[in-house]
């Protein structure tokens, strides 16, 4: 697993330092970053006969990222970043009805994310890309299932330029991590 992880953090520090060796780069010095995400967990059970109702959950973030200015309108942020989700599931299945669960996660996100500085004022849309490893727990009754997967996102929004330093983001985004599937 250190392995995994080791590989994920030395895949983002290349990437930092693939992109700062060009001298034409100006990089900004690192920062760390909070977020707030709502989002969805989707379960898939091993056998047939059951299906999950979510709802939709804040994942809290906290993070470092550096930032590099690749010309006068076009910016890459790198970052890394460690999430978790807490939520409620609803289990139904034919043989024991509905019963409530608990899910949590737990991830560590490396992402680079692509902006165009002030396409309109204080308006900068974005694409970002992400990899990671997610730990899920799942309880049902006398059933845990904990197991680490490993993850990918992709997004692309809108980030709002609020004062020097705040930015908040509006975007739609896809993340996979189907490796994780739920035993009765």
């Amino acid at each position: 697993m250190k392995t995994i992880y080791n590989t994920l953090l030395f895949s983002l520090l290349a990437t930092s330092s693939i992109v700062s060796a060009n001298a034409n780069l100006q990089s900004k010095d690192l920062r760390i970053f909070t977020s707030i995400e709502v989002t969805k967990p989707e379960l898939e059970p091993v056998q047939n006969g059951f299906s999950f109702k979510q709802n939709y959950s804040p994942k809290l973030s906290l993070g470092l990222a550096k930032e590099f200015q690749l010309d006068e309108n076009w910016q890459l942020v790198s970052s890394v970043s460690i999430s978790y989700l807490n939520t409620n599931i609803e289990r139904f299945s034919f043989d024991d009805g509905t019963k409530s669960a608990s899910y949590d996660e737990l991830g560590l996100w490396g992402a680079v994310k692509l902006k165009r500085n002030n396409l309109y004022p204080n308006i900068s849309p974005f694409i970002e890309l992400g990899a990671g490893l997610i730990e899920a727990d799942y309880h049902l009754n006398q059933t845990i299932k904990k197991e680490t997967v490993a993850g990918l996102k992709a997004t692309t929004g809108v980030e709002f330029t609020l004062t020097k330093g705040s930015t908040i983001s509006v975007g739609l985004g896809f993340s996979n991590f189907d490796d994780f599937n739920i035993a009765n």
